[in-house]
């Protein structure tokens, strides 16, 4: 005889689509096995423009809104370059990720990127980051 504790809840959804009906039970992860999080640099403010000079920065108020675009034209390391399809999180206020969709740009402070890990599905975690970081600011001071 087993115990419950013995026997795991398989986690094979009732509803699939066909190719996946076959795909056995999902498998458990934590977020920090499937992704990782790079935040932004502190690019010099000395190399800012308006005028379209260099690549564009990604600010906390980019992902919200294009309304007014600066640019820099300093050095930046490659590791900072953000593509469309990246998915982006906002460090300050509001955390809900978006994806990118602006054309090539920098990661700059204050914004993270969210990137997968061995080929997990960035559809997949832009909505499961987005859950996990709603709950969390369910329990924040400030949302109350």
């Amino acid at each position: 005889m087993s115990s419950k504790s013995d026997k795991k809840k398989s986690l094979v959804p009732r509803l699939r689509f066909p190719e996946f009906r076959e795909a056995g039970a999902w498998e458990v992860k934590k977020l920090g096995a499937v992704l990782t999080f790079q935040t932004g640099f502190p690019f010099s403010s000395k190399y800012f423009n308006e005028i379209g000079d260099g690549l564009r920065l990604i600010r906390n108020a980019d992902l919200k809104s294009s309304d007014r675009m600066i640019f820099y034209s300093g050095p930046y390391e490659q590791t900072f370059i953000v593509n469309n399809g990246d998915i982006l999180v906002g460090m300050d206020g509001d955390f809900s990720p978006s994806i990118w969709g602006h054309g090539k740009a920098l990661l700059n402070q204050r914004v993270g990127r969210v990137s997968a890990k061995d080929g997990s599905s960035l559809t997949f975690l832009h909505f499961s980051v987005s859950v996990a970081l709603k709950l969390i600011g369910n329990y924040s001071p400030l949302s109350a």
